[in-house]
């Protein structure tokens, strides 16, 4: 999408600056800034309060630019300012950061491939295919699912579905600002790419506009939010049926409720755990990195228990030290001397595997400590570091069994984990490097 028209800084109208705005497919805010002045002049003017721009399009649309975090400027004999937003409402001139928002809509990708629109249901009144489905619902938070098709006629007056558009609406008891509202956005994106298995990117929000010109009916903006974890999205009009409805029995409800609950918990997590599924993935051993981390740390947030081995030792050493500095100072650290261990932890996710993932567990739990160890704490322990395609394994297998524990906590189902995680991406690549290399026994 590409704007022309003039721009300036709110409640100061005296110098206004041509500017071309575009928004790429990758949902880039670029704004390049054309100017008579020099450019100590379009500093002091424009970019000392650049955070926010209001633009007026050459054909009268209104624009709000936020959140400014990256400039360069050009001189010549027309100084030119190219900078990148973090947030462009189409629509409307609002400082949208000083807000308080309790309603709004999010456009994920490929919505209509988890909550198919039949042609079937047309409505003839209206000339729109519709659902308005409420997904779930607690005293803070209402989310439903809404869709609907324009439809147009041909010369024949058959009808034929012409755009397809979906979203969630949202509303809150309580009004938030507009990063907190995007941070929850994107947390439950994570629940969505977590359940299809595939890239879900946010699209865009729609806002409703502080002055409604018409009563009964509610205007809103768009809201275009620049995410840098983005490197590159997939057409977002491309739809791909995931079945996901069916596929979980109608319990997304409880789903959601189960994942807004641990939040806090799980959040990083997740994270590190869909590292490069928006972006372009880091190197072998930092994927590895991320994702045996992640399964450390998601194993004791829910396995928090201690190891009765090593509580025992502890108890004898205990009650041996005579010295009360130095009992104290050990009892402080009974729960680092005796919480389960990494190689403990990979066993017990190793045992609840149902997706047959394994050649030698005990050969695969062995190379992950190993080289954990050798990253983190510079150990060999006289073995041989992994190499490259055995890091690639491992790093796939990780995240198969953290995938699978995250869904079993999520109330899900053995065979719907199974119809999930057997469609994936990591899974197929799993299988895929072992028909190549099946001297690797893992």
């Amino acid at each position: 999408m590409k704007y022309k028209g003039f721009w300036e800084t709110p409640n100061s109208k005296a110098n206004h600056h041509y500017g071309e705005l575009v928004i790429d497919k990758n949902n880039n805010i670029l704004l390049t800034l054309f100017s008579k002045y020099s450019e100590e002049e379009i500093e002091k003017e424009v970019y000392v309060r650049l955070s926010t721009l209001f633009g007026t399009t050459t054909d009268g649309k209104k624009i709000t630019l936020s959140n400014a975090f990256s400039t360069k400027g050009r001189g010549s004999s027309v100084y030119k300012r190219i900078i990148k937003y973090k947030l462009c409402l189409i629509g409307e001139h609002r400082e949208i950061e000083k807000e308080l928002i309790d309603e709004f809509k999010v456009e994920y990708s490929n919505l209509l491939g988890f909550f198919p629109v039949e042609d079937s249901n047309l409505n003839e009144k209206n000339s729109k295919n519709s659902i308005d489905k409420k997904i779930y619902s607690s005293a803070g938070l209402e989310i439903s699912f809404n869709a609907w098709i324009k439809q147009s006629s041909n010369s024949n007056s058959s009808r034929i579905p012409t755009k397809k558009i979906a979203y969630f609406k949202i509303k809150k008891s309580e009004p938030i600002k507009i990063f907190k509202l995007i941070n929850e956005v994107i947390y439950l994106q994570m629940l969505l790419v977590i359940l299809s298995q595939r890239p879900v990117f946010v699209v865009k929000f729609y806002i409703p506009k502080l002055e409604q010109r018409f009563k009964g009916v509610k205007e809103e903006s768009e809201l275009y939010l620049n995410d840098n974890s983005y490197s590159t999205r997939k057409d977002s009009s491309k739809i791909e049926i995931i079945n996901l409805w069916q596929q979980i029995n109608q319990k997304l409800g409880e789903i959601i409720s189960l994942w807004l609950i641990n939040e806090e918990n799980w959040r990083s997590i997740l994270e590190l755990t869909l590292n490069g599924v928006f972006n372009k993935p880091n190197n072998h051993t930092s994927q590895f990195l991320n994702i045996i981390t992640a399964v450390e740390s998601w194993h004791r947030i829910n396995n928090d228990t201690y190891d009765e081995e090593s509580l025992k030792n502890y108890e004898i050493l205990k009650n041996q030290i005579q010295n009360k500095e130095l009992k104290c100072w050990f009892s402080s650290r009974q729960m680092n001397l005796t919480l389960l261990s990494l190689p403990k932890r990979l066993k017990v996710m190793c045992e609840e595997d149902i997706l047959n993932l394994f050649k030698d567990k005990k050969s695969f739990i062995s190379k992950c400590v190993t080289q954990r160890n050798n990253i983190a704490h510079n150990l060999l322990e006289k073995r041989k570091p992994a190499n490259y395609l055995e890091i690639y394994i491992m790093s796939l297998i990780l995240k198969l069994l953290l995938e699978q524990s995250i869904l079993r906590k999520l109330k899900i189902n053995d065979e719907d984990i199974k119809q999930i995680l057997f469609k994936s991406d990591t899974y197929k690549r799993l299988e895929n490097v072992r028909y190549l290399n099946p001297e690797i026994l893992m």
